[in-house]
């Protein structure tokens, strides 16, 4: 098990101008031989969502927590996993509602496991 994996190293170090197809490419090799996990779990918050629970939490606002930043990173994790899901058949992605309560959310990532076991 781990977390924030690869498709998360490529959507944050491929942020911003330094996507290119050159770009990812040596990103893609520097991971080369890294073990590929059996399954990818998305925790998909909307991006209202996070703005409201980062709001809530009454501290102020980090530099990379604005909505637009928010939208970006989360364009860019939909796009990632069609990506991988191209290149890499059989991988599986399960995105699971992050809005749930953590209750839900636990059990929404169990049964989703136990579908692949």
């Amino acid at each position: 098990m781990t977390s924030r994996y690869d498709v998360s190293t490529y959507v944050y170090q491929l942020l911003g101008s330094n996507d290119t197809e050159e770009n990812r490419a040596e990103v893609r090799a520097m991971h080369m031989g890294i073990a590929i996990p059996d399954v990818t779990i998305v925790l998909f918050l909307t991006p209202r969502a996070s703005a409201r629970r980062i709001a809530a939490r009454g501290a102020p606002q980090e530099r990379y927590e604005g909505i637009a930043y928010i939208r970006h990173v989360m364009s860019r994790y939909v796009e990632m996993v069609n990506v991988c899901r191209k290149e890499e058949p059989g991988r599986h992605f399960v995105f699971v509602d992050a809005t749930l309560s953590p209750r839900d959310v636990a059990q929404s990532i169990i049964s989703a496991i136990n579908k692949l076991v």
